[in-house]
């Protein structure tokens, strides 16, 4: 029977009262393009199509905000977080190629998911809940993502998260591992550790699937799969310390430290033999107080097209996996972590230096640079963190998102990964969370503000090659600078001459003749700063006003009013960061013609909607502005 629809089963997953653990879930991956609505394109390579955004479908998704996909079965996954410790989740799958949903629950459960924030499924369709927090013999519900029909449900001796690993639902117990049938639900095997493996149990790595890593204490084990035996231990003398360990490709790395002493250690993933082992230095006086590992390196295996490759994370060093070899890293390089496949032609590392991201792909053998390729996105208008991306590779292409300064979509970069070309598209949306791939060219995304989030399937089509993929060129851009004259800021604020401060955008690959955004200063700091910014050029007028009514980062109700001599609709919103701003900051957005507009003022606001107004006329001036009714 659905999921949904039988009450005694969401009964019996609420029948007490939780502290809600609300994660967000991040993802910015993109993909090819290629197909029509309703049904699955062909995967086959193409070369990077230059723009052009169209949307199979669309659907309203509101305050839903939890996000993870499973491709296999078409399926993307939704959570409403409840927002008091009572109030339950609301859950919802979404049929990926259709954009409808097919089912709903709302109870005390949470999606479980891979460590890359995708839907843990099994290959016919099974997903897995579990409760938002872990009391310990917590309920686990396998539950079919086609129909919701509840296919069984376990209540296991463990207070961890499932995790699936070759067809098991592997669960961390305080001794152990507890392994149950992800089809049927049913115990499979217990493994216990011969090592104290501390209050919260083993931590556990997947190194391939037919087998996991765990460590306890200081001992690492490697478990088979298939039957929960021990293939192998190895361990560390008597008063050292693992300190982070990482498996993948069938290479174990750890970071171990004896005394003052820091060593990375590399294991073979079949035999349990070390292969080899490097000092790494540690300043150990100089970490966090509050760090518990005090400041000693991460570790991570990392692939470099097909050969695996150990990075020592902190002292940014990289070694060959086989033998230790150190590679060489131009200055400033640090790894990065990819999903999909197959990946590029060698090592992948960035560096961001504030102004914008660079990739670099460097040969492990040789040392060289193979690639390299700078992008427009600034770690301080990452959506996901200062320093932190997320890629993914789908048919030999990387796909990175990120946000350029200045503008308003989010844009997608579309990387070959054999030659480094590339090609940048603006997504058309703003405010996105990127969820999802597939290896057919479509794009999953939520966008909007908070409340108000849309989910959205998109391809890039390559049929427009204007300003990063729209149908208009950089110079058809408006002057920020000449939308408001000093005059017009004079009669709104008599008695002040304000300084015009135009804002370039100059990145690579993003470059515009004229500054989209221009701040007027007062000269007195009581005086009142107004900011006039030209943030799109849609394709169409009924595009951008579109545009215009998205413009609402924080989710707040505005305020309609009319601006200009033909009395254009415009939405007044309150953008005061409370705790920050030391005057209100009020903005008008608008559209006239193909532009997007806004206008705000920081501190008097009571002039607004009349300078708003005159930036409206002048972006409806055609000497002006001739982008706008291009």
């Amino acid at each position: 029977m659905p999921f949904g629809g039988f009450p005694r089963i969401v009964a019996a997953i609420t029948s007490r009262p939780v502290v809600l653990l609300v994660i967000a879930v991040l993802v910015l991956v993109v993909v090819r393009q290629d197909g029509s609505s309703g049904s699955r394109p062909s995967a086959a390579r193409a070369s990077l199509p230059k723009g052009g955004i169209v949307s199979p479908w669309e659907l309203a998704v509101g305050s839903f905000s939890g996000t993870a996909i499973d491709e296999q079965s078409d399926s993307i996954a939704l959570t409403n977080y409840g927002v008091g410790p009572n109030e339950p989740n609301q859950l919802q799958v979404v049929d990926l190629v259709r954009g409808t949903v097919r089912w709903a629950v709302t109870a005390d459960v949470t999606w479980v998911t891979n460590p890359d924030g995708t839907l843990a499924a099994t290959p016919d369709g099974l997903a897995f809940l579990t409760t938002d927090v872990l009391y310990g013999n917590d309920p686990v519900y396998g539950v079919q993502l086609s129909t919701g029909e509840l296919v069984w449900r376990a209540r296991p001796s463990s207070n961890s998260e499932p995790r699936l690993v070759g067809g098991l639902l592997m669960l961390e117990t305080d001794a152990g591992v507890l392994a149950l049938d992800a089809k049927t639900g049913a115990e499979r095997w217990q493994w216990t550790a011969d090592d104290d493996c501390g209050e919260y149990g083993p931590e556990l790595n997947e190194m391939n699937s037919g087998g996991i890593t765990a460590k306890c204490g200081g001992a690492i084990y490697h478990i088979k799969v298939a039957d929960g035996t021990t293939a192998w231990r190895w361990s560390v003398r008597n008063g050292c310390i693992i300190r982070n360990e990482s498996s993948a490709a069938g290479i174990v790395a750890a970071i171990v430290t004896c005394g003052d002493d820091q060593a990375l250690h590399v294991v073979d993933g079949d035999s349990g033999a070390q292969r080899w082992s490097r000092a790494i230095d540690w300043d150990k006086e100089g970490a966090d107080p509050a760090d518990p590992d005090q400041g000693a390196a991460g570790v991570a295996v990392v692939l470099a097209g097909d050969t695996p490759m150990v990075a020592a994370l902190g002292p940014g060093q990289v070694y060959a996996a086989f033998d230790g070899k150190p590679v060489p890293l131009p200055p400033g390089l640090v790894p990065v972590y990819y999903s999909g496949y197959p990946g590029p032609a060698g090592l992948l590392l960035q560096r961001d230096d504030g102004r914008g991201l660079t990739l670099t792909v460097v040969d492990p053998a040789a040392g060289h640079v193979v690639w390299e390729r700078a992008l427009p996105f600034p770690a301080e208008h990452n959506p996901e963190g200062k320093g932190t991306y997320l890629y993914r590779f789908a048919g030999g292409v990387l796909y990175v998102v990120g946000v350029v300064p200045l503008l308003w979509p989010a844009v997608i970069a579309l990387i070959d990964g054999q030659s480094g070309d590339m090609t940048l598209s603006a997504a058309g949306r703003g405010n996105v969370d990127l969820i999802g791939t597939g290896v057919d060219g479509t794009l999953y995304l939520t966008y909007g503000p908070y409340g108000q989030s849309r989910l959205t399937a998109l391809r890039v089509t390559g049929s427009s090659s204007g300003f990063l993929g729209s149908q208009l060129g950089s110079d058809q851009w408006p002057d920020a600078c000449r939308l408001l004259s000093a005059a017009q800021y004079r009669s709104a604020y008599p008695g002040v001459t304000p300084t015009l401060q135009p804002e370039a955008l100059r990145l690579p690959g993003v470059e515009l003749p004229a500054p989209p955004r221009c701040r007027y200063l007062p000269s007195a700091i009581d005086g009142t700063e107004v900011t006039v910014s030209v943030s799109w050029l849609a394709d169409a007028a009924d595009e951008a006003r579109r545009v215009a009514e998205g413009q609402n980062p924080y989710g707040r109700d505005p305020v309609a009013v009319a601006v200009g001599k033909a009395k254009r609709p415009a939405l007044q919103w309150d953008d005061t960061n409370t705790g920050v701003d030391l005057m209100e900051r009020i903005r008008v957005s608008f559209a006239v013609g193909r532009c997007v507009a806004n206008v705000e003022t920081l501190g008097d606001s009571s002039p607004l909607v009349a300078l708003a107004g005159s930036v409206a006329d002048s972006l409806a001036n055609p000497v002006v502005s001739p982008g706008c009714s291009a």
